[in-house]
Parts: C-alpha cells; sequence; structure tokens
C-alpha cells in the first residue's frame, strides 16, 4: 500500500511544472492565435501554483509581433482573463 501511494504521488509530482515552464512557448510562425491560447492553456495546466501576472506575461512575449500583440502591450493588459476576453 505504501509503494501504490509512493508511486501515485511521485508521478502526480513530476507532471507538476513550475512557471519558467511557461517561458519556453513560442508562438509557431504561421501559428493562428487560437491555436496559441490553445497551446499555451494546455501548457499553463501543467503548472503548479502559478501567479496570473507572471501568466500574462510569459504569453505576451512568446507572441509574434501581429495587430494583436501590438494592442496587449500598448494597452498594458496584465491579467490573463483580460488577454483570452480580447483574444
Amino acid at each position: 500500500m505504501k509503494q501504490a501511494f509512493y508511486h501515485q504521488y511521485t508521478a502526480q509530482w513530476e507532471l507538476r511544472k513550475n512557471s519558467n515552464h511557461l517561458l519556453t512557448i513560442k508562438m509557431k510562425s504561421g501559428e493562428s492565435l487560437k491555436q496559441y491560447v490553445d497551446h499555451f492553456q494546455s501548457q499553463m495546466a501543467l503548472v503548479y501554483n502559478c501567479n496570473d501576472d507572471v501568466v500574462a506575461d510569459t504569453f505576451i512575449s512568446g507572441m509574434q509581433v501581429t495587430h494583436s500583440y501590438k494592442h496587449l502591450v500598448k494597452h498594458e493588459v496584465t491579467k490573463m482573463r483580460d488577454i483570452l476576453a480580447r483574444a
């Protein structure tokens, strides 16, 4: 029983990532904003205890310079919920 618990616990721990993982996510050339949002959110779900400001900053920093990027930077959007509302 102890081994089963340990195995399950460590398996779940390995899935968790820290917020630095989000810095590795970049929008690919030709990728739509929707595709980028979907991919970013799927990776964000793996991050343990992530700060909303960090999420928003890493999302924007990973974007290609497009009209959407310029809009977010110009209006100093700092919350992920605001980014998703505008996307």
